[in-house]
């Protein structure tokens, strides 16, 4: 199974956490709901925002950010610095447009999410593996105070 490859291949049991037959949170109206997937990647931390990666077999993989506020998890998503322009097959791609999506909102339900074909998520793992090591960053810092 894809994401629970990519789960190994990360290899960070305490940013990283891999479930089958998970659950994975969706936005319906203007609240969240726990919907069944196959697969769930989550990426984070025990507070703030975080990545989570659904499989849902024959439908289309959904990635979503959510956090406790809107300015968390910009600062999250500026915080990976990735280019302004994607390379093809880097992973790039859904993780600039949920950054795009997070930079137009004020306020409102800290959740942005996109569906990505199937199949192709070890593509996330370079800009996955830097999302960990932000949130490693962030934890040593915390550390420090």
């Amino acid at each position: 199974m894809g994401l629970r490859n990519l789960a190994e291949a990360l290899n960070n049991p305490l940013y990283v956490k891999h479930a089958q037959d998970g659950s994975y949170p969706q936005r319906q109206g203007g609240n969240l709901v726990q919907v069944p997937a196959s697969e769930v990647l989550e990426i984070g931390r025990d507070r703030g925002p975080r990545v989570l990666i659904g499989y849902f077999g024959s439908f289309p993989t959904r990635i979503a950010i959510l956090g406790e506020d809107v300015p968390s998890i910009k600062q999250l998503l500026d915080d990976l610095r990735l280019p302004s322009s994607y390379r093809p097959h880097s992973g790039e791609a859904p993780f600039q447009f949920l950054r795009s999506r997070a930079a137009t909102v004020e306020g409102g339900l800290p959740y942005f999410e996109l569906e990505v074909p199937s199949g192709n998520e070890m593509e996330y793992q370079r800009v996955l593996q830097k999302l960990v090591e932000v949130h490693a960053r962030k934890d040593a810092t915390l550390q420090r105070t």
